[in-house]
């Protein structure tokens, strides 16, 4: 069995199993399962501390264990504090069939307190450092105190705002440490890129057209 096939059934929590009579399954057809969630409270230390809840998705209850270690987790909150206005969802999920994680503050313009700045130069992401260099620490220390490979896990934060929903990822040099951001934001799935050049982060989004920079615009309810 290969690394990814054990890293796949580990994070899944899925083994072989008996397989279950068809016609079961013609009368239960098949629905995505909601986000396990976990809420655990932050350590209170230095700082503006959150509580952070976790919630998983297509992640098994070892690597769920993984993830909510308390002193990870408390690290979290108190990094989180500073730009966090309420307790932090932090979403954890696992896709078995393309063998990708991702790991997101899921937000709202309005509760982030470091959120990017538009101007007419384009979109400043440097505001948000303290947001991704949190969620780049908690995916390394993940990563080197269980399995290797969580540090491959996407970062980012996801802002939703009415029935928008966009992710800027963290990006850079592997594994990226949170002070730059991938140049290809997504909008419900979509990327639009800005000026960038593959494997490097930026803190300035720069778009070509005005109408991409609106798209950005808007997540931050500009």
């Amino acid at each position: 069995m290969t690394g990814a096939s054990l890293l796949l059934l580990a994070l899944t929590g899925c083994g072989p199993s008996a397989p279950e009579p068809e016609i079961e399954a013609a009368k239960t057809p098949a629905q995505p399962a909601p986000p396990q969630v976990r809420r655990v409270v932050a350590v209170i230390g230095n700082g503006d501390a959150v509580p952070v809840t976790l919630q998983f998705k297509g992640v098994g209850p070892l690597y769920q264990n993984y993830f909510s270690t308390p002193e990870f987790v408390g690290d979290l909150g108190a990094a989180l504090g500073a730009c966090q206005a309420d307790e932090a969802v932090v979403l954890v999920t696992y896709d078995s069939e393309n063998w990708i994680g991702t790991i997101t503050l899921q937000t709202t313009p309005e509760a982030l307190a470091c959120g990017a700045v538009s101007s007419a130069d384009g979109i400043d992401l440097s505001p948000m450092q303290p947001v991704g260099v949190a969620l780049a620490a908690y995916r390394d220390r993940v990563s080197s105190s269980f399995d290797i490979r969580v540090a491959s896990f996407k970062s980012g934060v996801t802002l939703l705002k009415n029935t928008n929903l966009c992710t800027f990822w963290i990006g850079g040099q592997y594994p990226p440490d949170g002070t730059t951001w991938n140049f290809c934001p997504s909008y419900a799935g979509n990327k639009t890129c800005a000026k960038g050049v593959k494997d490097e982060g930026v803190t300035l989004l720069e778009f070509e057209s005005a109408e991409h920079k609106q798209y950005a615009d808007v997540c931050f309810g500009y």
